[in-house]
């Protein structure tokens, strides 16, 4: 999150809108990586130097492996989202949807063994063991991403490169989108972070639970947002617009329609965690209206970065932060989880009227029927739908 600095946002943008040529897109990506790598490298390095108990690992584990297993699984992983980032940025999905499925087998299949041979005291199977398992899980998939890269793009890094035309255009747009990351992290952890210190580490289970049980509803807007962000990079017209404010309406109804649901049987869905989780009911069903507004943020952001305008993606997070911050302050020391899961909805709902705001105030977006779906939108998912049963 760090030291990645959002250049596979970057990377989708550039090559949907076709500002720059692949090749040196992908030398400017190449370096900003590097870049990247030698900066926790640095870092790695005073720690292990320096400090005789690290920050960073656990002082059974602070070992040059550890080190090691840091840098090259960044460094691999670094690479594999930036070769997803130009299938992404020619709407390629069939690749990536591909490859997630393959990634998903590999490690079911490989951690499963694992998780059985622990099961069945194999003593070959310990926190290094693993590790390496999962560096070597890493090798492989970038070996599988740099093998469909060159069948479907054969090219390589140019760094023949211009400063005004290739490097700085995806400097700015990698500072303020990196920042809107940085912030946006700090909005969805400090509640965490307040919650423990004020509540203890009980308190924070049953709060987390509740969080991370919200959280997955992010899993429609999520894929929905990743798809509109190359189209409407590539498309401006009346007609990406309304396809645009058609998976808007999607979203929104379809989130709702599940939070809803979820909220009716919270009392029956949590116990299954375990009996004492029922402590987290109210949590869920509080935080469900931030997680609702913030599945509308996400996807109307997208706008934003297809305009190259992430300044405004930035003031809202930064909005949401600042809310956060307060009221984490002031509810938490008194109601607890419960003023955490009001301060996190209203902070989600705060980042949310700063997006809508600025669409129509900068952009003159025609905001009316973006939420609910119609008839016209009902006949359309069943047609696509029966189509692709045929």
């Amino acid at each position: 999150l760090f030291f990645s600095f959002a250049i596979t946002t970057a990377v989708v943008y550039f090559v949907s809108s076709k500002v720059i040529k692949i090749e040196k897109l992908l030398a400017v990506g190449l370096l900003i990586v590097a870049v990247g790598l030698i900066v926790l490298f640095v870092l790695l390095a005073i720690i292990k130097l320096y400090y005789n108990k690290s920050f960073v690992f656990p002082s059974n584990y602070n070992q040059i492996f550890h080190y090691w297993y840091i840098i090259i699984s960044f460094t691999l992983i670094s690479f594999n989202s930036l070769i997803l980032s130009f299938f992404q940025g020619i709407s390629n999905f069939k690749i990536i949807n591909f490859i997630t499925i393959l990634n998903g087998c590999l490690n079911f299949i490989v951690f499963g063994a694992c998780y059985v041979l622990y099961k069945y005291e194999y003593s070959g199977i310990n926190v290094n063991n693993i590790l390496l398992i999962s560096m070597c899980l890493v090798v492989v998939n970038f070996v599988i991403h740099l093998f469909l890269f060159f069948k479907f793009f054969s090219v390589w890094p140019d760094f023949k490169l211009n400063f005004k035309e290739d490097i700085r255009p995806v400097l700015v747009f990698i500072s303020l989108g990196h920042l809107a990351y940085m912030v946006s992290f700090i909005t969805y952890r400090i509640d965490y972070w307040v919650v423990e210190h004020y509540n203890g580490v009980e308190e924070l289970g049953y709060y987390a639970q509740a969080v991370g049980m919200g959280q997955m509803f992010w899993y429609v807007s999520t894929p929905i947002s990743t798809v509109l962000a190359p189209f409407l990079t590539a498309e401006h017209s009346k007609d990406s617009i309304n396809t645009f404010k058609f998976f808007s309406r999607i979203n929104f109804s379809l989130t709702f329609c599940l939070l809803f649901i979820t909220c009716l049987f919270a009392s029956y869905i949590f116990p299954i965690y375990g009996s004492q989780f029922c402590n987290s009911v109210l949590s869920f069903r509080i935080i469900s209206f931030g997680i609702l507004m913030a599945s509308v943020s996400k996807v109307l952001a997208v706008y934003f970065i297809s305009k190259n305008k992430i300044i405004y993606n930035l003031i809202a997070s930064t909005t949401g932060m600042v809310v956060a911050v307060i009221l984490d302050f002031s509810l938490i020391p008194i109601y607890g989880k419960i003023g955490a899961s009001i301060a996190t909805s209203i902070s989600y709902l705060a980042i949310t009227i700063v997006v809508v705001i600025y669409l129509k105030s900068k952009f003159d977006f025609d905001l009316r029927n973006i939420l609910i779906v119609t008839k016209d939108d009902i006949l359309i998912v069943k047609s696509k739908i029966y189509n692709l049963l045929n």
